[in-house]
């Protein structure tokens, strides 16, 4: 198959993937809706008992850290907060969706919570906290594309990965010189097709060049692609230097000391709120 043949098969497979479904969007129009309460909310999800399942799951992540476990719709929805509520269920339609379609998505989505908790806590240490849960979404999405690339092309994804390790040279990059789009780029035309908002859209599609975004999406991006690097478990030392200056500058990292501090505060919550939902 050649380059121009695998480009056109990943845009028909963009063009195919289902819409959110419907009883998310209805839920969306319930949080807009001035005279929704809770209760009322709570009321419509639990017709869906998949989609309890998964609110029930995120409000027990890691993320939000509560000190007893949810157990209901109503307490998960107080526990978000209606104000973020939206890009949420937006999360589990996306899921939704992506895991009807694509199979083994496991160590995807592994990494991609992590990304979100480190994402959110970022942005919690920024004391940016009316961005933390929508950068949490972007960090559960960051790498829809690459459900995609592996339903179509699993060998060449291998391929690219050892020749990333190899050379030293960022995913990415070999995605757009072998395909023609990267992940990244497949991820956001994915969420651009879905009416995701527009900074979100910008998060999954520059986490790995967050100096394409523009000043307005900037703490989004920057966010988002600053916790992929630092949920891999890198050593501050050799990471340190690669990390674009810019992104160093808004988080305030002027040494290797103060990102080791940054790595080992995130740690620190991700093992404890982990520890608390085990046990």
């Amino acid at each position: 198959m050649t380059k121009q043949e695998l480009l056109k098969l990943i845009m028909k497979e963009i063009d195919n993937i289902p819409p959110i479904p419907e009883n998310i969007n209805k839920i969306k129009k319930l949080i807009k809706s001035t005279t929704s309460s809770v209760q009322s909310i709570a009321n419509y999800v639990k017709r869906d008992p998949a989609l309890t399942a998964d609110l029930l799951k995120i409000a027990n992540s890691a993320a939000y850290m509560t000190r007893n476990r949810v157990n209901t719709a109503e307490r998960a929805i107080t526990t978000i907060g209606l104000v973020q509520l939206e890009t949420i269920i937006l999360t589990i339609g996306a899921r939704q969706v992506l895991e009807g379609r694509y199979e083994a998505a496991e160590s995807i989505w592994e990494h991609s919570f992590k990304c979100g908790f480190y994402a959110k806590h970022l942005l919690t240490m920024k004391r940016l906290n009316d961005d933390a849960d929508s950068v949490y979404t972007a960090g559960l999405l960051h790498d829809i594309g690459k459900l995609v690339l592996l339903s179509l092309r699993p060998e060449l994804v291998d391929k690219i990965n050892k020749l990333s390790l190899a050379k030293n040279v960022p995913i990415h990059q070999i995605e757009k010189l072998a395909i023609g789009l990267s992940h990244a780029e497949i991820g956001e035309k994915i969420a651009a097709s879905w009416n995701f908002p527009t900074n979100l859209v910008k998060a999954i599609g520059d986490h790995h060049q967050p100096r394409l975004s523009n000043e307005e999406h900037r703490p989004m991006v920057y966010t988002t692609y600053l916790a992929n690097i630092l949920c891999k478990r890198p050593e501050a030392e050799s990471v340190f230097s690669t990390i674009e200056e810019k992104v160093l500058e808004f988080f305030e990292i002027d040494s290797v000391k103060t990102l080791e501090s940054i790595i080992h505060t995130l740690d620190e919550f991700y093992l404890t709120a982990s520890e608390a939902l085990n046990v």
